[in-house]
């Protein structure tokens, strides 16, 4: 009888070794054949509670997911599509332990997954508010200059304005650049330059029949705050289904009318199509490239999803590299599912009156994100069709406040400080005189060298019988010349109004 009891003891401690091993494995092993070198170090503590994902694969994955949480195996999907190894997550708690893993697919559809990583957050009374720097890209403008695109926000996710030249260190190819020697130019990207599009989304299913009327009047109040020819909000409503009652739009009118429009909905919640259909109400572009296009999602809800039409997961995966908010009211809500689908902020609430202390929370975080954006720009002495590599980090700040970005010089050239038209590498001093053919048209481009802010004015100062002149371009950069049907000479102006400069070109009209 000993025997059997001490084998069946040797057999239940060597499964449960087993299993122990497993677990262990996936969460010690710091790297495999796929993937490695993850950041932050696996297992490190006194991370940020804002911090970047990124790893390494020599693999030729065509994106990425990432799967995160406070629990292992993680099973949130925060990000999905992913196609740069890096992503950076904000709105952590201190003192936690976070696990994650990535998976990377293939062309053909099949998947590999990292090991599972983890790292602790640090204790909230550490010192430092932190800064961190999240890259969205960098260009090339004619002659030599380099721009970079980013944003500035603290460890908690929320943006940082005012950030000055001795904030930072720029390198370039690991040298140093000199900010007076560079002509430098660090300014932020103002929020007049880009719209904002704010997807409001109202639960307005029957258990919250006696606080409608108080919902909407806090939307009310929200939209009358808000709107602005930079800010454009959309509204939802939400019970069984998700309803567009008007799309978006920055008159005030508009929206208070719709927002009157409301009526109780459905005993039913569809919260995570709700979730989906704000989501994609907007598409998210921040590229220096491009420019900024950008939104926000604010969900308010007294409870969970009970229509089941979609799940959990198909919501996170609509909100990924979105900015989204959600509000909870009462007792009935799951704090859980919408601290995952509020990635921004979830903010929860006993009575709706409440609501406009929130709202006014949320319209101070978007006026600090839509501040958060700089461009860098500076002149480089590189030459040639070589590759390069740019560095911006933050001084005293902490480990993660670095940016990298790359470039190619190949074509740069040199010019003088000043205004000239039609700059190239062949002619990098530009044209004083061209030949236009009768009956056809020709583009001229400003460019003012190593002047920041240029604004253009094109003017003909004699022939106005003989040519035409339409401007085009951002700050009237460019313009397009038309000759008529008579030869002869013309003269036109280009000016740079807020530079105090001046350029005259004349004009050949020939057979």
């Amino acid at each position: 009888m000993k025997k059997i009891l001490l084998f069946f003891t040797l057999i239940i401690l060597f499964v449960g070794c087993s299993l122990t091993s497993t677990n262990n494995d996936d969460v010690d092993n710091p790297s495999n054949e796929y993937f490695r070198n993850p950041t932050p170090i696996n297992n490190s503590t006194e991370q940020s509670t804002s911090i970047t994902l990124s790893w390494e694969t020599d693999e030729n994955f065509i994106f990425y997911d990432i799967y995160f949480s406070r629990y292992s195996p993680p099973t949130t999907l925060i990000a999905n599509n992913l196609t740069e190894k890096s992503y950076t997550k904000s709105g952590l708690s201190y003192e936690t332990t976070y696990f994650w893993k990535v998976v990377g697919h293939y062309e053909d559809g099949t998947t590999k997954e990292s090991p599972i990583w983890f790292f602790t957050t640090r204790n909230q009374t550490a010192q430092g508010e932190g800064l961190l720097f999240i890259d969205h890209g960098t260009t090339t403008e004619t002659p030599n200059f380099v721009k970079m695109l980013f944003q500035a926000v603290d460890e908690t996710g929320i943006g940082i304005q005012d950030l000055q030249t001795t904030d930072l260190e720029i390198f370039e190819d690991g040298e140093k650049i000199s900010q007076t020697e560079s002509y430098l130019l660090f300014e932020q990207y103002l929020a007049n330059q880009f719209i904002i599009k704010i997807a409001l989304v109202l639960d307005v299913s029957t258990s919250l029949r006696e606080e409608v009327d108080q919902i909407k009047a806090e939307a009310i109040d929200f939209v009358n705050n808000t709107a602005d020819e930079y800010h454009q909000i959309a509204i939802y409503e939400f019970s069984e289904n998700v309803n567009l009652v008007q799309d978006f739009s920055s008159d005030v009118s508009t929206l208070e009318s719709a927002i009157n429009s409301i009526v109780v909905g459905m005993p039913t919640t569809d919260l995570y199509g709700a979730t989906i259909v704000g989501a994609e109400s907007w598409e998210e572009n921040i590229d220096a490239s491009t420019g900024i296009e950008t939104g926000a999602l604010v969900i308010f809800t007294d409870g969970t999803d009970t229509q089941g039409s979609h799940t959990l997961e198909q919501a996170i995966s609509s909100i990924s590299g979105k900015r989204v908010y959600t509000i909870g009211l009462g007792n009935e809500i799951s704090p859980q599912i919408l601290e995952q689908i509020g990635r921004n902020g979830f903010f929860s609430i006993s009575e709706a009156d409440e609501l406009s202390l929130v709202f006014d929370q949320i319209r101070i975080d978007l006026e600090k994100f839509t501040k958060s954006f700089y461009w860098l720009t500076y002149a480089s002495p590189k030459r040639g069709n070589n590759y390069h590599t740019l560095i911006v980090r933050g001084i005293a700040s902490t480990s993660n406040s670095y940016i990298s970005g790359s470039y190619s010089s190949e074509d740069f050239f040199s010019s003088s400080e000043g205004l000239h038209v039609n700059a190239t590498a062949q002619f990098p001093e530009g044209i004083d005189e061209i030949s236009l053919a009768i009956n056809n048209s020709k583009t001229l481009e400003a460019f003012s060298f190593y002047y920041q802010n240029p604004t253009y004015n094109w003017t003909i100062l004699n022939g106005n019988s003989l040519l035409s002149l339409t401007n085009e371009g951002e700050n009237n950069q460019i313009a397009e010349i038309s000759a008529g049907n008579t030869t002869g000479e013309a003269e036109i102006r280009v000016e740079d109004i807020e530079n105090n400069l001046t350029k005259n070109i004349l004009i050949h009209i020939t057979n």
